[in-house]
Formats: C-alpha cells, structure tokens, sequence
C-alpha cells in the first residue's frame, strides 16, 4: 500500500484487530508498520522506482524496469533518467537525449544475460533463445553449461543474441539497445 501522507499505525491496527475480533472472531495479529520512502513513480501495478531514504539510493521493483534480460546500459540509463526525474531536472530532454546515445557506451554496456531454467536439452523449443545461446557457447568453449549456469551475450545486427564469445568482434545492434532504451522512456 503506497500513500502520500503518513497514517496513524496505531489507529489502523486497532481498526483492523476490532474488526478481526467484530466480524470474524479472531484474534489479530497483524501490525501494520510503514517504511518511508522519497519520491517515486509507477508504471503499471507493481512496478515502480522509488527513492530509498536510509541508503540515499533508488529502488526498483517489477519486471519492466528490474528484469535480468536488460543490459547494464538498460540499467544505467534508466537510473540516470530516474534521478533525473525525481529530482525534477530541469534539463531532462538533455539528459534523455544523452542516455541514447549507445554509441558512446563502453561494450560491456552491452552485455545481457539469461538463466538457464533447465538443462538446454530439456526445453520444450530447441529454438528458444536458452538453449540456442547454451548449444553456441557449448561450441566455443567445450563445455556443456546446465542448469543454473548464467550465459552472457551481445544483440549484434540485425537482433540476434549471440554468446559474447562468439561475439567478440562484432559490432552490438546499435537500433536494438536505443530501442531497450527508448521503451523505458516510455515506462517513465
């Protein structure tokens, strides 16, 4: 529950113990306690950053701004435009213009990466990017990667994943990350 001006705990928790005893016949143990933190926005239930005022950071939470399968340029564009946001910059269209600007990020910028949920031969789709990442890397270095096992790799043109590896002299597709960026612009 997110509210914008702090409630009386100790109110709420006798209203909600009176009802409990009221209309149900139980003994509540429920306590509400609240946690406060700064400014923050949402995207769709359950997805949301917020600024975290004991550790003076931000907080993500939901899979459209937390997902693993963004790369670390996902990341830290967003966290850029984050701040930039509640902290209610002046100078946000700049700032946006400049989080796009993938060319200049540093390659490991680049790098995604995926779980393998299970072994690669047990996927009910052998095209599937897990297993079509694990058989590539399985290639390249002569060892079999099972479940559990992190798999790294870069979107070259035109979109296709492939493990780092493999991918080392390959230019990163370009379109494909400002497209990443562009859609959590939309987000926030």
């Amino acid at each position: 529950l997110y509210l914008s001006e702090k409630p009386d705990v100790d109110y709420l928790n006798r209203k909600v113990a009176e009802f409990l005893k009221e209309e149900l016949g139980l003994e509540s143990h429920f306590r509400l306690d609240i946690d406060e933190y700064g400014a923050g926005f949402f995207y769709k239930p359950k997805n949301y950053i917020i600024r975290d005022l004991s550790r003076n950071g931000l907080i993500k939470h939901g899979v459209a701004f937390k997902s693993s399968g963004h790369s670390l340029g996902y990341d830290n564009a967003l966290m850029t435009l984050a701040n930039a946001i509640l902290d209610k910059d002046p100078n946000i269209r700049e700032i946006a213009a400049k989080v796009r600007k993938v060319e200049e990020w540093p390659r490991s910028s680049f790098i995604k990466r995926l779980q393998l949920g299970k072994d690669p031969d047990d996927y009910d789709n052998p095209n599937a990017l897990a297993p079509k990442l694990a058989r590539e890397l399985a290639l390249v270095s002569k060892a079999a990667p099972k479940a559990g096992d992190q798999l790294e790799y870069i979107v070259v043109p035109p979109e296709c994943p492939m493990i780092l590896d493999k991918a080392r002299n390959l230019k990163p597709d370009l379109a494909y990350y400002r497209k990443e960026i562009d859609l959590s612009l939309i987000h926030i």
